[in-house]
């Protein structure tokens, strides 16, 4: 059975997001009037889909990358890669993809 917790006037909560996500607004919430002022957002900063490039395949793909994890491209024969071989998901975004040419 859950308890109910009552917050009085002026008491400060802290919100922490949950692995992979990142806070949008304040981390800290007040109970004013009986109810919570300025609610942050909990924000996904995984990737998914990493860029498409044109003659290439994607060696390791999968549904979704954690920040910091790669996506490896190969080019197919006769294409060259230029630029880096793979691509980082960074807080939700993927870093410049290669082209191959």
């Amino acid at each position: 059975m859950a308890t109910t917790v009552n917050y009085q006037d002026g008491e400060k909560v802290s919100v922490v997001c949950q692995d992979n996500y990142t806070i949008q607004g304040a981390e800290e919430i007040v109970c004013r009037d009986g109810r919570w002022q300025s609610i942050p957002r909990c924000v996904d900063i995984s990737c998914e889909n990493p860029p498409k490039v044109e003659n290439a395949i994607i060696l390791n793909e999968k549904a979704r990358y954690l920040p910091g994890q790669t996506a490896h491209y190969k080019c197919i024969k006769p294409f060259e890669l230029f630029g880096e071989v793979e691509v980082t998901c960074f807080n939700g975004y993927w870093s410049q993809p290669p082209q191959c040419a």
